[in-house]
């Protein structure tokens, strides 16, 4: 017999863990929606992608710095993946590694990876080399051209 608290048995414990995990779970994946998010914020990340020059890359996590929301790697995913403008130069977020986030065998690999070939920028073994690529707007730029 497992020795824990007394009146409680292990199995209880577990499941007790696994409802409030499922819980927590649902509630922040409702919580961090972009459906629910204030359009705010989804529109400063949309403008920072627009901004990204052709020829050049951005991390997910560098748009959200730019987008004046730090940490928010995640949220510039989200709001990629649920925009449907056609004229979005979504293929220029790649991760910060310089790696591209879908599988190999996928569409939308390929189709990133011809995307960012017809802008220039070279992908070898599934990577782009961030220190030949990766966007650097200068201070002028961050102070007076973007909008946050």
């Amino acid at each position: 017999m497992a020795v824990g608290r007394a009146g409680s048995s292990p199995a209880l414990g577990t499941t007790l863990k696994t409802r409030l995990f499922s819980r927590v779970f649902l509630w922040l994946n409702e919580s961090f929606s972009v459906s629910k998010l204030s359009n705010l914020s989804a529109k400063r990340i949309l403008t920072i992608v627009k901004s990204i020059p052709k020829g050049s890359v951005a991390s997910y996590g560098q748009v959200a710095d730019l987008a004046g929301l730090p940490g928010r790697a995640r949220l510039v995913g989200k709001v990629l993946k649920e925009n449907s403008e056609k004229d979005l130069p979504w293929h220029r977020v790649i991760r910060a590694s310089g790696q591209l986030a879908f599988d190999e065998a996928s569409t939308v690999f390929k189709q990133q990876r011809k995307l960012l070939a017809n802008d220039g920028v070279t992908v070898c073994n599934r990577r782009v080399d961030m220190s030949l690529f990766q966007w650097k707007p200068s201070l002028e730029e961050v102070l007076h051209q973007l909008p946050f």
